[in-house]
């Protein structure tokens, strides 16, 4: 202040202060300024205190990136993936809390994320800052299809961002030990020939295994005495499985088997049935049944003496 001003005539004088931009993410700052004067002919009633806060600029929020955006694993034991982020942008001084939100509900049984990931103070992008979430496959031994699901990187700080490339594609592939165990129920099945022709039910049983897929099967019979298409009609079948079917609920498919009479007298015949599988099916312990034709009694020949009584 100068000889001539007055609260009246130029009663202002101003200081100025530069306010430098460090380009570090951190929490909004402040100062105290205080001012005194050592000539006693001045007098300081009130407000030698101010205080000064200074908002971050919006241009140093952090910004993270995935690293990727598809991850492929094969369910089964200790299966894991590791998805990694990185700090794509600026320095920290303050902690940043991001985390995974699923993009597909219906899978949040087939894996779980261990907790979020905290990038800390210090962090920046010069040093390549990266960290990764730890998603554990759950192995449910289920025979299905491929699954493929969705992520997307997000954090509730408003001081940072996450880039364009949030959104992950993760694909888990089934695992090979996830087998359906498929078998006979009997080692062998009895018939008999008929005036008119007969039906057998041949049924095929889940000993192992539960299902969220459709699964086939192939059935192929092998004349050994009883030939096809003469003492009866079989060829090669497909038996389906549905989804939702296992060892312990609706476990069991039948196919019908058609015997015809030939009205010929013969010995009792027979054939066998036997399982094709392809992975994830497997046969089990009675993978071959044989079937046993008996004879038709109306087909009998009756063989007797001429006369009762000879003399």
């Amino acid at each position: 202040f100068i000889p001539g001003q007055s609260q009246y005539n130029w009663s202002t004088s101003c200081v100025s202060m530069f306010i430098i931009n460090d380009t570090i993410l951190e929490d909004t700052e402040s100062v105290i300024l205080g001012f005194a004067t050592a000539n006693r002919t001045s007098y300081l009633p009130f407000r030698t205190i101010t205080n000064i806060t200074i908002l971050e600029d919006q241009n140093d929020r952090a910004e993270f990136s995935l690293i990727g955006n598809a991850y492929e694993v094969t369910e089964g034991l200790n299966s894991t993936i590791s998805v990694c982020v990185i700090l794509k942008h600026g320095y920290l001084a303050k902690p940043v809390i991001l985390i995974l939100e699923s993009q597909s509900e219906s899978l949040v049984t087939d894996y779980s994320i261990e907790g979020n990931i905290i990038f800390q103070p210090g962090s920046s992008a010069v040093r390549n800052a990266t960290q990764c979430f730890i998603l554990d496959i759950i192995n449910d031994d289920i025979v299905e299809n491929t699954e493929q699901f969705q992520l997307r990187l997000n954090s509730a700080s408003s001081y940072c961002i996450v880039s364009s490339e949030s959104l992950v594609n993760l694909t888990i592939k089934e695992d090979p030990a996830d087998v359906v165990i498929l078998s006979f129920q009997s080692n062998n099945y009895y018939t008999r020939e008929a005036s008119r022709s007969m039906s057998l039910d041949v049924c095929i049983v889940i000993q192992k295994g539960s299902l969220e897929r459709d699964i086939s099967v192939t059935m192929n019979a092998t004349n050994i005495t009883a030939m096809n298409n003469a003492d009866y009609t079989l060829e090669s079948i497909f038996v389906t499985f549905t989804s939702g079917q296992n060892q312990s609920y609706n476990n069991k498919k039948c196919k019908t088997i058609t015997v015809l009479d030939d009205s010929i007298l013969e010995y009792n015949e027979s054939f066998t049935l036997s399982l094709v599988a392809t992975h994830p099916v497997i046969t089990g312990a009675i993978n071959k049944t044989t079937v046993v034709i008996m004879e038709d009694p109306s087909d009998y020949v009756e063989i007797g003496f001429v006369k009762l009584l000879y003399e």
